[in-house]
């Protein structure tokens, strides 16, 4: 399992949880050393995730009184190099019927890089 998939899993174990889940709990879901749980959580709380750790620190829980997410769309390096290719062909692309027929995908791949600060020069 990468580290996305156990992102992905804690986040079910979390949110399908009436109590907090314990460590021994986690480890054996997500069939992991109690290190690599400990290392997800802290992964996932510098991400903004709002775990919580149980008044008895046996356990670990979301804030309820903070709404989280996990985004949906996750990309590789090879993709978002791609994604970029494709940006960069949009914007050079002739003016005409294709160009305007793909607007609308070249300001979403604009949105998308925008909000994960890539396009400039960041990948090789």
């Amino acid at each position: 399992m990468d580290r996305l998939q156990r992102w992905y899993a804690l986040d079910r174990i979390l949110k399908a949880r009436r109590y907090p889940a314990t460590q021994m709990v986690l480890e054996e879901a997500l069939a992991v050393s109690a290190a690599t749980v400990k290392r997800t959580i802290r992964e996932m709380r510098d991400f903004g995730a709002p775990i919580k750790t149980s008044a008895d620190r046996r356990g670990y829980f979301y804030d309820p009184a903070i709404a989280f997410e996990l985004p949906g769309i996750w990309f590789t390096p090879s993709e978002l190099t791609a994604l970029i290719t494709v940006h960069d062909l949009l914007a050079n692309a002739e003016p005409g019927f294709m160009k305007d027929s793909l607007a609308p995908l070249k300001n979403k791949l604009d949105k998308l890089l925008t909000l994960e600060h890539l396009g400039g020069g960041e990948l090789p």
